[in-house]
């Protein structure tokens, strides 16, 4: 199940996203995006292994603060 990850702090890399997810799953592809200037945009994308692991993290982090940013997580609707 994919899932988006919409007001990361611009710090975040694929590589700190992947490890938040990691704690409730196995991580198939993760994304930071960035625009055409390569600026970030705030917005991520997440692919967990298994339904059930997606639900976990959904829950888990939908509306987690993180250093003053609140992060709104969601399905992808793909």
């Amino acid at each position: 199940m994919k899932l988006i990850v919409e007001g990361l702090p611009r710090w975040v890399t694929s590589e700190h996203l992947c490890s938040l997810f990691q704690t409730y799953g196995s991580v198939r592809f993760v994304s930071v995006i960035f625009d055409r200037e390569s600026r970030h945009t705030g917005f991520g994308c997440v692919e967990m292994s298994s339904m059930r692991e997606a639900e976990d993290a959904l829950t888990a982090l939908n509306n987690r603060e993180i250093k003053g940013t609140v992060l709104r997580v969601k399905p992808s609707g793909r």
